[in-house]
């Protein structure tokens, strides 16, 4: 039996570490299967998927291509039609299936930290696939939504979508702020110096808040972001549990197994 091959689809996509968690998981779990990074540019997205079906049982996909990748597949999963964007395929005997988990990583994650969703006032930078998957998740969970994002008019066409308010990354105000998460890819190594929000801290303290402060990057683990909102006495949410967490339910998608092991690979 050959093993079934399966990959992480970005543009970068050297930072990533799904590759030795589900290597590892299937080795675990003895699964014939391996696991790739696969470096696709933008212009070069269509050319990959039309040869995907021949040669992969399920892919990651990851910056920036969740939102166009939806195009190259047979299927998206209602909840990801709904999000506009896909984290996960699955090849089913030649059909290619599109789901999202990012939503069920990233409130996953904010659980662990955050009792209460509901009510609360949920500052979103960016205004991409994790974005869309992240505001999706907190709609739902009853949040009040602001999007900021650099380019202002995407930030008001994904608003209109979820019927959230918006405004640039240069407005925020921690004023009315009871969670902040960075859904941009600023901070992510190795440009682990930059910050989509290099006044955070004088922010935070001007307005006498603390909310709790979220990163989807997990690598670094602690980002700029998040160490500017430890160092003013937020409560941090670091990447790696949304990244677990969707991983988790990725493996289950491809294999109808529940990892029996949610722990970090080894960088």
């Amino acid at each position: 039996m050959n093993s079934r091959l399966y990959c992480v689809i970005g543009y970068p996509v050297k930072h990533s570490l799904s590759p030795k968690l589900h290597n590892g998981r299937f080795k675990k779990l003895k699964i014939k299967a391996r696991y790739f990074q696969e470096e696709v540019k933008p212009e070069k997205l269509g050319e990959f998927m039309r040869g995907f079906k021949e040669k992969y049982s399920g892919a990651n996909v990851t910056i920036p291509h969740k939102e166009k990748v939806m195009k190259f597949l047979d299927e998206v999963a209602p909840e990801a039609k709904k999000i506009g964007a896909v984290n996960v395929i699955v090849n089913r005997d030649g059909k290619l299936v599109g789901h999202n988990t990012d939503v069920v990583g990233a409130i996953a994650a904010l659980k662990s930290d955050v009792k209460i969703i509901k009510g609360q006032y949920a500052v979103i930078l960016g205004a991409g696939g994790a974005a869309r998957a992240v505001i999706y998740g907190l709609k739902n969970a009853g949040s009040h939504v602001l999007i900021l994002n650099r380019t202002v008019e995407n930030a008001e066409k994904l608003a209109a979508e979820f019927d959230c308010k918006f405004g640039a990354l240069e407005d925020f105000d921690a004023t009315n702020c009871d969670i902040l998460i960075n859904t941009t890819s600023v901070g992510m190594w190795p440009k682990i110096e930059e910050t989509p929000l290099p006044n955070l801290k004088e922010n935070l303290r001007a307005a006498n808040k603390k909310p709790v402060v979220m990163d989807v990057i997990y690598r670094p683990k602690m980002t700029r972001m998040l160490k500017d909102a430890k160092a003013c006495g937020c409560k941090v949410v670091i990447g790696e549990k949304m990244f677990l967490a969707q991983a988790a339910e990725s493996f289950k998608l491809w294999v109808g197994k529940t990892p029996t092991s949610s722990g970090t690979p080894r960088r």
